[in-house]
C-alpha cells in the first residue's frame, strides 16, 4: 500500500484496472466507489469497500451502516 501512496503513476494505472474490472459482473453497482478513491486515503477506502463487498450481510436493516 505504500508504493500507491508514493507512486501517483502506479495508483492512477490500479485505480484503472481496477475499475475496468468493477465495470462487468457482479460488483457493477460498486464501480462507482473505485472512481471516488484516491491516493492519500486509498487504505482505508479498499477495507471499507471489501467490507461492503464481503463481510456484510445485505438487508433492510444495513443501508445505514452502508451509507
Amino acid at each position: 500500500m505504500d508504493v500507491f501512496k508514493e507512486d501517483s503513476i502506479l495508483f492512477g494505472k490500479l485505480k484503472y484496472r481496477l475499475g475496468r474490472k468493477f465495470q462487468l459482473g457482479e460488483f457493477y453497482k460498486y464501480h462507482t466507489l473505485i472512481g471516488l478513491t484516491n491516493q492519500n486515503d486509498f487504505q482505508w477506502q479498499i477495507d471499507t469497500i471489501w467490507e461492503m463487498l464481503f463481510n456484510i450481510k445485505l438487508g433492510e436493516e444495513c443501508y445505514g451502516l452502508l451509507e
